[in-house]
């Protein structure tokens, strides 16, 4: 027999045969026979099945064969055969790996879960793990190519993930043990470096292949042969940055993996430098930054400077960065100009990312941009005023000119700019379209010009005020008289006009600003400059301009446009110029003719025409003026506006002028507008407010906007004349709307929509008017009007936002002037049928509950008003209230209906006082009763449950307050079923509602009588299930304390006994709400327990101390909970505290904050390093007298707070990482470190310790201690503290930030005051040399801040 048969006869057929085997099926059918039986078969078969798949390359994609393994291989996972170690030693199972890689195609194998992936994954998790550490490196090298290129050519990364992650950490394992690492690099970077970075692109959403492709990387590239290798390429040009060019050019979007390439290559240079230097090789931070620069100005894509950028920002500001070093000058010039000719060349978004760039240069070193000022201000001129990187880059050179005393430049630079055309994007647009776009710009807008006038104003030196001034008056004159005199001998008029607004907007941001008052005496230029502006760029130039409105032109227009903003801003300026003197009559007279007669007038100049006139222009003139903008508002659309003049339409007039007059020139309205235009004003007042305006963006606004902020100034409503006209239209049109059959709340009358709509814009007006602007009669018939009217609102659709809004409004004016109603309102509003309706509210869309606040108060009023009636008819109080009288009642009632009927019963035993009133016992019985049965059905629904029990508590009060006698059997098993509800229904801190009302329940209960119905204990286990559940909040601990201050002194201290020894034999999870019982009932003590209180709480210290050390589990819940007791009793009761409190105190406090192994969250838990810093620095302060015998304790904790703020450096090993961990609070994580919130926090503990301040405490100790500091007494343990803080800076694997060690300077000095020379001297001594370096730095620090003055 040749070959085996599917069944082989016997053990030596098999094993004569097995060597010339071939057929998976005979070798399967030879494992499934259970009767053959062969020494070690499993190895055999997997031997044969191994040497197959090695030889012939097409089964490799068999099934069958991987099947045949899995069911060898994978019985136990766990624990592989003991054979089979051996057998991976001879034959070699990682080229099958590579054949598998390499033959992977997931569309054509399917990849599901029953697909024949899962055997290849299980074997190859049984026979990797064993034959990596066996296998030639030369082989695993293969492997791992292979890897890349699969990862990179293929999308499924969930199935090749598992499969990949074998040769990328095979690698890693013998790599590090490798001797010519230099080869490896040499054929990555050649080869396949464009595959890996493409394969951590593709991973990005798969976290661990991603991180293994990054550590591989990191081996190749980083390791100190490949930084030689890398610099010996500088200089060639070839290699590493050649690939990375043409890899990048060939896939841009790889650009953004380069930057995290750069960090590490740079972290790697830096780590390796001392040797890098002993082989004198020349790479530095600055080389390789200027290698990966001019790879990205090779590639020709947007993402290169995205890039580019990026890598910039890593670096940071100096030292990191020496714009001084010639390479970098270098790199960074060629940066600059890059981004200058991608501002001038190229799309928005390229821009916007080279800004950016020449934002950070200008941080980095201004200079560098000084020479191109004027290209880049040219540049950006016409980009809009909000782009928020242009913006930056201005206000960099603002401010470097504002510190350097140079904004003269700057104007020069700016002049230069309005000098020259304009270009947007490279192409050159007429001045007509790029004006508005120019004088909303970056450089010429509002935003950079505020700035700019700032500087001038606080920065201007007096030597260069008359230079300027001389400059920008001479652009002036000059521009104006090229337009209106020589205009005809220039093709290019309008090209002027465009400057010479440029050369206006700079002026209007400049002259008013000029720093005059410096100047020690008048300057002969200054005057003549005064003089020439007045009369020759104001007045002159504006006849011209208003001498032929008929014949203006644009460019005309615009010069006018621009002289009226100069001459307003000159108006606010320090009077310099009286501008009154050169505005003569005639300018006004042509002003008001131009504004009245020509025809094709531009927007922008009507609106400063009119703002001219109604500054400087008589009265008779102004109030044609008025006339002229009421007369508009008649014509005009209600459009938003952009708050910009340049470029203004049509549609924009209108808010434009109503910005105008609501400003400061209401008041001239007020004082000068006839009656007939005061009221035609308020007619457009109340035409134009729409509605409450929201607000969709601050770029926009609108009329109705406009006229909100309006009534929100009080200056408006002191105009007293306008004001009254405006009520009185208001009330004239309130009136004027007739609601007919709504009087009597008559089921049948039908609702108007469109009169309720005006009622209810009339109303939103009539709620920002001052109370003291209405009469009582007016008011009283106004909210009678509005209930009215919510009345009509009601019997519309219940589902309009519409019709929601205004019912709103109605009843929020109601509930605002329910004190100043007169006794006619109230008995409106108490009548049996106003107050039926309202008890009988329907529920409306209303997010914010207005509607439910304002009805609850009214129905509050209405209440209390119909029971104080003398002739009220008690026993009608169910028909009055229209209380529920059936379960469905209740079920199909809403939350504001049954707080409204809650609110009516709350409102019996305060107006009755106790009196005993057998008419509404039946009433409150039945409703009790019902309220019962509904609650043991479950047939309410869980978002009625706080409502319900609302309106049950209003029952019990009225039953306990007012009948003699309540069953109280009855009571307790309302007690009982409340429990129960309360169990029934956790959800967490939504059910706050429901257990705050469960919890008020049972207090009330617990209240009723002196012989308690309910014990006390049942009260505190219900407040602790309720803090259990929904965890802290002040109202609970408000009731609870309520409860507490109405104990007896027995009753408090038996309470206190049962929660502290609930404490010590509860299980851990209830630990925290118990502890927090104890705080509260320590806070809401009962008079005359001052003893008692202070006993226990000495004892819960003890007990903490003493339990704390067996609490393993949830041991962060009980530290916070101890941390909040620690911090309410030192703050809030600090003269309970004795002596031997203080010390168990710091004790629990250094446990919170003590270094463990274990560290169990992924995220450091900050509130714990906060919460121990509070309860210190309370400690400290309100019972020093008690620490200052306790300074070794409060000294220990200082330290391990200090040692807490470590951050690991980066390329660590696993042992250093965890001896790390070891010095570490177990709440802190590596992969977080304490921040510079943390440090602060830190620091103004230590500060407050030389701080005196007066001991809050009962202590009778002498009074030294009164409002002494911890300066001298905590001398002798200060430079402990210090020397925590050196070992931790000075530790190899550790630093701290810049931002913590800024934060923490202050308590740092602090130290160093406390320490004082000779334990500075004493701390010396004990330092390694690089301790004592940064001692003498730290001391030098601290002597130059230290004050040395008298007194």
């Amino acid at each position: 027999m040749s070959t085996l048969d599917v069944r082989p006869s016997s053990p030596e057929t098999f094993l004569r045969t097995f060597r010339t085997l071939s057929n998976i099926e005979h070798a399967s059918a030879a494992w499934a026979n259970q009767d053959l039986y062969i020494p070690s078969k499993p190895q055999l078969i997997t031997s044969w099945a191994l040497t197959h798949l090695l030889k012939h390359g097409s089964a490799i994609r068999d099934e069958r064969i991987w099947s045949l393994l899995d069911s060898i291989l994978s019985s136990n996972p766990s624990f592989p055969p003991p054979w089979l170690p051996a057998l991976l030693y001879k034959i070699p199972t990682v080229p099958i790996l590579t054949s598998l890689l390499r033959s992977f195609d997931p569309p054509t194998e399917g990849l599901d879960s029953n697909g024949p992936f899962i055997p290849y994954k299980r074997v190859m998790d049984v026979i990797l793990p064993i034959a990596f550490p066996k296998t030639r490196f030369d082989t695993i090298l293969d492997c791992l190519w292979a890897s890349l290129e699969t990862i990179s050519g293929s999308n499924d990364m969930k199935n090749i993930e598992s499969l990949a992650l074998y040769p990328l950490k095979g690698f890693r394992n013998t790599f590090s043990a490798h001797s010519n690492k230099a080869k490896v690099y040499s054929e990555f970077v050649e080869a396949h470096m464009d595959t890996w970075l493409l394969s951590i692109s593709k991973a990005k959403d798969r976290p661990a292949l991603k991180q293994a492709l990054w550590e591989v990387g990191d081996d190749i590239l980083l390791s100190i042969e490949a930084i030689k290798i890398l610099s010996q390429s500088l200089d060639d040009g070839h290699g590493y940055f050649a690939q990375l060019q043409s890899i990048c050019s060939i896939n841009p979007q790889l650009l953004n993996l380069t930057v995290t390439l750069f960090q590490k290559q740079i972290n790697a240079v830096r780590l390796h430098r001392s040797t890098l230097e002993a082989v004198k090789l020349q790479i530095s931070p600055a080389r390789l930054f200027t290698f990966y620069s001019k790879t990205f100005m090779a590639i020709d894509d947007g993402l290169a400077l995205l890039a580019q950028l990026k890598i910039l920002q890593s670096l940071g500001m100096p030292p990191e960065i020496d714009v001084h070093n010639t390479d970098w000058s270098l790199a960074l010039r060629s940066n600059l100009e890059w981004c200058i000719l991608a501002i001038t060349s190229s799309a928005p978004n390229v821009s916007d990312t080279a800004i950016n760039i020449l934002a950070v240069l200008g941080r980095l070193e201004y200079t560098l941009l000084l020479p191109h000022v004027v290209t880049i201000l040219r540049a950006v001129a016409t980009i809009p005023s909000g782009n928020i990187s242009c913006s930056s880059l201005l206000e960099i050179v603002i401010a470097y000119h504002s510190k350097t005393r140079t904004l003269d430049q700057f104007c020069d630079n700016l002049i230069d700019v309005a000098k020259s055309p304009l270009y947007h994007g490279g192409t050159p647009f007429p001045p007509i379209q790029i004006i508005p776009s120019l004088l909303n710009g970056c450089v010429f807008g509002v935003n950079t010009l505020e700035l700019l006038s700032e500087g001038i104003s606080q920065f201007l030196t007096p030597g260069q005020i008359t230079p300027v001034l001389r400059k920008l008056v001479s652009a002036l004159e000059q521009s104006s008289l090229n337009i209106l005199q020589n205009g005809a001998n220039y093709q290019d008029i309008d090209q002027l006009a465009l400057s010479s607004a440029c050369f206006f907007r700079i002026a209007t941001s400049v002259v008013p600003y000029l720093p005059i008052s410096r100047l020690q005496f008048p300057v002969q230029d200054t005057k003549s400059s005064a003089e020439i502006i007045g009369s020759q760029i104001i007045r002159s130039n504006l006849q011209q301009c208003f001498r032929s409105p008929a014949e203006s032109t644009w460019s005309s227009q615009n010069l006018a446009i621009s002289i009226l903003q100069f001459t307003s801003s000159l108006q606010e300026s320090d009077k310099w110029i009286n501008i009154d003197n050169y505005l003569d009559e005639g300018i006004l007279i042509g002003a008001e003719t131009t504004l009245i007669t020509a025809s094709s007038l531009s927007i922008e100049l009507e609106i400063e025409l009119v703002n001219l006139l109604l500054s400087h222009a008589l009265p008779e003139v102004k109030i044609r003026v008025f006339q002229h903008i009421l007369d508009r508002f008649a014509d005009l659309p209600d459009r938003e506006w952009n708050g910009k003049l340049s470029g203004m339409s049509f549609s924009g007039l209108k808010c434009a002028y109503w910005c105008l007059i609501s400003g400061r020139k209401i008041s001239l309205f007020a004082s000068l507008g006839t009656p007939k235009q005061l009221r035609q004003f308020s007619m457009e007042v109340i035409a134009t407010f729409k509605d409450t305006p929201v607000i969709k963006s601050s770029e926009f606004v609108t009329a109705s906007a406009i006229i909100y902020q309006l009534f929100k100034n009080a200056t408006f409503w002191e105009l007293k004349t306008l004001q009254g006209i405006l009520v009185e239209e208001l009330l004239s049109r309130i009136n004027n709307c007739e609601l007919q059959g709504y009087e009597n709340f008559e089921s049948n009358a039908v609702s108007n929509a469109t009169t309720l709509e005006e009622l209810g814009r009339y109303y939103k007006i009539l709620m920002m008017v001052p109370h003291e602007n209405f009469q009582s009669g007016i008011i009283s018939n106004l909210a009678q009007k509005a209930i009215i009217s919510d009345y009509a609102a009601s019997r519309l659709s219940s589902t309009s936002p519409l019709i929601a809004e205004l019912r709103i409004v109605f009843r929020t004016f109601v509930s605002r002037h329910l004190t100043d109603g007169s006794s006619s309102f109230r008995n409106f509003i108490s009548s049996t049928s106003a107050l039926g309706f309202l008890c009988t509210s329907t529920v409306i869309d209303d997010p914010q509950g207005l509607f439910g606040k304002a009805t609850l108060a009214i129905v509050e009023v209405a209440a209390t008003v119909f029971l104080q009636k003398e002739i009220a008819p008690l026993v009608t109080l169910n028909d009055v209230f229209r209380l529920p009288v059936t379960i469905l009642d209740i079920v199909e009632s809403s939350n504001l209906q049954l707080e409204c009927w809650a609110s009516c019963l709350f409102a019996v035993p305060r107006v009755t006082k106790g009196k005993h009133i057998s008419e509404i016992e039946s009433v409150v019985d039945d409703l009790l009763g019902i309220l019962l049965e509904a609650l043991q059905s479950h047939s309410i629904e869980r978002v009625l449950l706080p409502a319900v029990l609302q309106l049950l508590r209003a029952v019990i009060g009225v039953q306990m307050t007012i009948l003699p006698d309540v069953d109280g059997t009855k009571i307790k098993r309302l007690s009982t079923l409340l429990l129960t509800i309360g169990k029934d229904n956790r959800g967490g801190q939504e059910d706050l509602p429901l257990y705050l009302e469960i919890f008020l329940i049972q207090v009330d209960i617990w209240r009723f009588r002196s012989n308690r119905i309910m014990d006390s204990s049942v009260l505190v286990a219900l407040y602790v299930v309720a803090i259990s559940e929904i965890r802290f909040d002040d109202r609970l601990d408000e009731q609870f304390g309520i409860a507490i201050r109405s104990m007896d002194a027995q009753e408090y201290e038996n309470t206190l006994k049962l929660v502290m020894d609930a404490t010590h034999s509860e299980s851990q999870s209830k630990v925290p709400p118990l502890l927090h019982a104890f705080s509260v009932l320590l806070r809401y003590a009962p008079e005359g327990t001052f003893l008692v209180t202070k006993i226990y709480s000495s004892q819960i210290f003890d007990i903490l101390l003493t339990e704390t050390s067996v609490w393993n589990g949830e041991t962060i819940c009980i530290k916070r909970a101890i941390l909040r007791h620690i911090l309410s009793i030192s703050q809030d009761k600090p003269a309970l505290l004795q002596h031997k409190d203080v010390g168990n105190i710091l004790t629990l406090l250094v446990q919170m904050v003590q270094p463990s192994s274990d560290h169990p969250f992924d995220q450091t838990q900050a509130d714990i390093f906060h919460e121990t810093v509070k309860a210190t620095g309370a400690l400290i302060r309100n019972r020093k007298d008690f620490v200052f015998r306790a300074l070794p304790h409060l000294a220990y904790l200082l330290r391990l707070l200090m040692s807490a703020f470590g951050a690991t450096r980066a390329n660590l090993g696993l042992k250093q990482r965890r001896a790390i961990l070891g010095t570490l609070p177990p709440w802190v994580s590596l992969s977080e470190p304490l921040g510079a919130q943390e440090a602060a926090a830190l620091a103004r503990l230590l500060t407050n310790m030389i701080t005196k301040t007066p001991s809050r405490s009962r202590s009778h100790t002498s009074s030294k201690f009164d409002t002494q500091s911890f300066l001298k007494p905590f001398g002798k343990h200060a430079s402990s503290v210090l020397a925590s803080y050196i070992e931790l800076a000075t530790r190899q694997t550790c630093f701290i930030s810049r931002q913590v060690r800024f934060e923490l300077a202050p308590g740092i000095h602090a130290l160093c005051a406390m320490s004082g020379e000779r334990g500075r001297d004493a701390l010396m001594a004990s330092l390694t040399p690089e301790g004592r370096a940064v001692l003498k730095s730290l001391w030098e620090a601290y002597e130059k801040q230290r004050y040395t003055g008298q007194g």
